[in-house]
């Protein structure tokens, strides 16, 4: 069986090289915003497959909401800020670093929301 493994290009790109019998191939290149929205999709197709109803043959699946399945919180084993791992359905765990102060909001918010206090359009932020 053949894999399909990304990997950074000399032009600060995306390859797209496939290994079979210990062979690379090239298969194509990206850039990184292609890649991001491919990643994000198939993401998406492979949630929707793994649910009780997926989708039909040809049916575009794109910017899904991803159920979590599981979730974890830890710190990271490279520099300790804490991290958090989302798995989806197809059993894929997505690991994201956050900074300590990002936590506290993210976690403040999530609190919010689901006590019905949070504002009407949502919160947001950014990690520095």
């Amino acid at each position: 069986m053949a894999e399909i493994i990304p990997k950074v290009s000399p032009e600060r790109g995306i390859e797209l090289v496939e290994h079979r019998a210990g062979k690379p191939h090239l298969l194509g290149m990206m850039t990184p915003p292609d890649g991001a929205y491919l990643a994000r999709g198939m993401l998406a197709c492979a949630a929707a497959l793994s649910g009780p109803n997926p989708p039909a043959a040809g049916e575009m699946v794109g910017d899904l909401h991803l159920p979590v399945t599981k979730w974890t919180v830890a710190a990271s084993s490279k520099n300790g800020e804490p991290v958090l791992i989302l798995t989806i359905p197809s059993g894929i765990e997505l690991t994201f670093q956050l900074t300590r102060h990002g936590a506290q909001e993210i976690g403040g918010a999530l609190v919010a929301q689901a006590q019905g206090t949070a504002r009407l359009w949502g919160h947001s932020g950014t990690m520095s």
